[in-house]
């Protein structure tokens, strides 16, 4: 099945002029935050260099690529940039990659000037990192998360310094940084901006999300989660999506690389998996079970037991993973009381939900 690096290889060398822009080269731009431009693109706007020079000194940088990227895909999807007349001579500028454990954040972003009077202003999801995860989860009882304001600070940046409408968006948490940013960016730059494209992102509180619906920001969105869909089904989130299909299941269906391209567009399907359905239904359920507070304990409580490995990502977790479920297992014994009384206090009503939902599936099916 095709999938955007295809989409490239076939249609990579028609300009703007003559195929219109569409929501596979949004995906493809909003991949481009994923990329560690580090010491490559300026952080500055002043400063441009175009995707093909910034895939060159990447690979002169860097001994072996694909171990300097978050997924192995990221470096064909680059080089096919760099070998296409649609993508390749499009600039690349004001790069920010900031990791800030004292204010649990975890930010990047990079504008793009396509050359055809528009910039894409490109905000990155969630990385490998533990900061990166623990600072999404914060979302279900922080009105606004640290990256999220960084972005709005991040967008006026680039407003003033850059002339030219604006499409942005994002893969994940950075799909929801894009519209926080609109939404609270300086009024006059707001007008600039076309679209918003999220891709399989997720929400915001209730309070957050009626704010900036009363904005209007959410006609400007474009919103895409796959059939099977985790990630993009968290928190809340009441604008329209459209459904598509991927080749992978469950939690790696949040990979762009298993999304199934159908010429220029997705691969769109009718509706939601009921395992998704069942997923979005139980968190929401589980969550409105819980106060802000104990939503913040709880996760403060697993992130301090995975802190204790000194694993400071996914893979370093997972490289060392029987000294790390050790240390682990030694954290949770040698817990107080009390935060072990509330974290299997959660997780016991977590169960509760899903023994819920179950029941409940069970009797819509029979058709009681």
């Amino acid at each position: 099945m095709a999938d955007i690096i295809d989409y490239i290889d076939q249609y990579g060398n028609l300009t703007f002029e003559e195929m219109p822009f569409n929501e596979i080269d949004s995906l493809v731009l909003s991949r481009v935050s994923y990329i560690p431009f580090n010491g490559i693109v300026s952080p500055h706007c002043s400063h441009k260099i175009t995707v093909l020079g910034a895939f060159k000194e990447f690979l002169s940088k860097h001994h072996d690529p694909y171990k300097q990227v978050l997924w192995h895909d990221d470096v064909p999807l680059m080089a096919a940039m760099a070998e296409s007349q649609r993508f390749k001579k499009m600039e690349l500028c004001a790069y920010r990659n900031i990791l800030d454990p004292h204010r649990e954040m975890q930010f990047a972003a990079i504008t793009i000037d396509m050359g055809n009077g528009q910039l894409f202003v490109s905000f990155r999801g969630t990385d490998d990192t533990f900061l990166g995860w623990k600072e999404d989860l914060n979302m279900s009882f922080l009105p606004v998360i640290p990256s999220q304001q960084e972005g709005v600070n991040y967008f006026n940046y680039v407003c003033e310094n850059m002339k030219g409408d604006i499409i942005t968006g994002g893969h994940s948490k950075g799909g929801t940084i894009a519209i926080y940013a609109v939404a609270n960016c300086v009024e006059k730059y707001a007008k600039r901006v076309k679209a918003i494209y999220c891709y399989d992102s997720p929400g915001f509180t209730e309070k957050v999300f009626k704010e900036i619906e009363e904005k209007e920001i959410m006609k400007l969105v474009y919103r895409y989660v796959p059939q099977s869909s985790i990630v993009g089904m968290l928190f809340y989130n009441d604008a329209k999506y459209e459904i598509i299909k991927s080749n992978q299941m469950g939690f790696m269906q949040h990979d762009i690389y298993s999304w199934e391209i159908d010429g220029k567009s997705f691969k769109h399907i009718k509706s939601a998996t009921k395992s998704s359905m069942f997923f979005d239904s139980t968190i929401k359920f589980w969550l409105d079970k819980m106060t802000f507070d104990e939503r913040r304990k709880f996760i403060d409580a697993l992130f301090d037991i995975i802190d204790k490995t000194d694993a400071r990502t996914i893979g370093e977790l997972t490289d060392n993973w029987f000294e790390n479920s050790k240390t682990i297992l030694k954290s949770i014994k040698n817990m107080d009381y009390k935060t072990r009384s509330m974290i299997l206090a959660a997780l016991f009503t977590l169960a509760k939900c899903v023994k819920t939902n179950i029941t409940v599936s069970l009797i819509k099916m029979q058709g009681f």
